[in-house]
């Protein structure tokens, strides 16, 4: 049920006025008058965050105003259409378009393309609503973070699936042939359990190419603009963002199963994050990564590039020697602590084992499907995410393990039953720590 009262023009000055049930204060010309009116006695709860308020502020604003993830112009995430609407608090950050840094949070009108929000909360620039103070006196300002949450065993945390290269520059149907069958069975496998779905345990798929699909069936939940030209760096900075702007500046820990080059993307946004570069977010909370056949130690020459040759700038980002490669960290870490599960085929001569699980990365768990399994080899690179039940045998060791050796494949334990590879990255995220 939407949230929003958009008040008639039932203008009578200093009066309490009861519309449709709701009580609300009207006031004259409030886009003129520079001020905003306290409402009492209300729930609002933002579902994204759990964040609660029994009094919000009526203020005039500029209809189609946008609003965005955090207190800055990074995340475009919904609009405000109203121009007499309620605020709840207020955070300083970017320079908000009039004199200050103030920026007030809300539920919008609608939502935006790319950032396909459950609802429309975000921040609203000091510039686009119309007070003659900021912060308005009497708005308190947002909860933040200000410690790690704890590392907890569940399914139920927002997880982001983060789709590989595209050899031919087309973008991707994230939520049709892409990740449908693998997203199927990571939320319902049903072994380890899952709870939901809830506003906070949904999934997100990730797009970094402007020509993936963000409308009608199949679509993509997230698309932020680019194309190969973009620097895997860049698509980490933006991921990092992402997860800052809905979760981690709220305290909300999330897992994610990156996919050949995703898996890049998200060690990108935990690298960057963790060497404090200029430009990046504070920290990130995400809790666990899987990846499946992540060129964690580049892609071969005739691998994930050969048919679009060396000559985008992601695949030379993705040669093993770049300066991409060496700016990585081999098991980036969030402020919570991240839990790596590195998955990888035999039988995929995309990215082979060697580097989507290098015995000289040391990292919480790895994972080797023997050859034979996921045939055709030709198409193994995707089949993987589509081979989602079945018996298989699988080699695997854990960092803490006394009986194998993390720097030798041949001395993983093996073991043969219902592991099939989405499986085995739903026990990656689903264990905090040693499973």
């Amino acid at each position: 049920m939407r949230a929003r009262l958009v008040l008639p023009r039932l203008l009578i000055c200093g009066t309490l006025l009861v519309v449709g049930g709701v009580a609300a204060i009207a006031q004259a010309s409030p886009a003129a008058a520079g001020s905003c009116s306290k409402q009492t006695g209300v729930s609002v709860t933002d579902p994204n965050t759990g964040w609660s308020w029994t009094s919000r502020w009526w203020c005039g604003n500029r209809g189609g105003a946008r609003m965005y993830g955090d207190a800055n112009y990074t995340s475009h995430t919904a609009y405000m259409d109203s121009t007499w609407s309620w605020v709840v608090c207020y955070r300083r950050g970017a320079h908000s378009g009039g004199s200050n840094n103030v920026w007030y949070y809300t539920l919008g009108d609608r939502t935006s393309t790319p950032y396909k929000r459950p609802n429309a909360w975000g921040y609203l620039p000091a510039g686009d609503v119309w007070t003659d103070i900021d912060p308005w006196p009497g708005i308190p300002a947002c909860p933040i973070s200000q410690s790690p949450p704890t590392r907890v065993d569940g399914m139920n945390k927002p997880v982001y699936f983060v789709h590989g290269y595209s050899d031919n520059g087309s973008g991707w149907n994230c939520n049709g042939t892409y990740w449908d069958d693998a997203i199927a069975d990571y939320l319902n496998d049903g072994s380890p359990a899952r709870l939901g779905p809830t506003p906070l345990g949904r999934k997100w798929t990730y797009s970094y190419y402007s020509t993936s699909l963000n409308y009608g069936p199949g679509a993509c939940d997230l698309v932020v603009p680019g194309d190969r030209s973009k620097p895997i760096k860049t698509l980490g900075l933006d991921f990092a963002w992402e997860v800052w702007d809905h979760y981690s500046q709220f305290g909300i820990p999330v897992d994610a199963v990156g996919h050949s080059m995703g898996g890049l993307v998200i060690r990108a946004a935990l690298t960057g994050v963790q060497r404090h570069e200029a430009g990046w977010p504070p920290y990130l909370y995400i809790e666990d990564v899987s990846t499946l056949s992540t060129p964690h130690r580049g892609a071969p020459l005739g691998g994930v590039c050969k048919f679009s040759g060396q000559g985008t700038q992601q695949c030379k980002d993705m040669a093993g020697s770049s300066t991409f490669m060496s700016w990585l960290y081999d098991n980036p870490q969030s402020a919570m602590g991240t839990d790596w599960t590195l998955i990888g085929f035999d039988d995929d001569f995309i990215v082979p084992k060697w580097s989507a699980v290098p015995t000289n990365m040391a990292v919480g768990h790895k994972i080797v499907y023997p050859d034979g399994q996921i045939t055709p080899a030709i198409d193994a690179h995707m089949l993987q995410l589509w081979r989602t039940s079945g018996t298989y045998t699988i080699r695997y060791c854990d960092y803490f393990s006394t009986g194998c050796s993390m720097s030798n494949w041949e001395s993983f334990y093996t073991v043969t039953g219902s592991y099939d590879p989405i499986r085995m990255a739903r026990y990656g995220n689903y264990y905090w720590n040693i499973w």
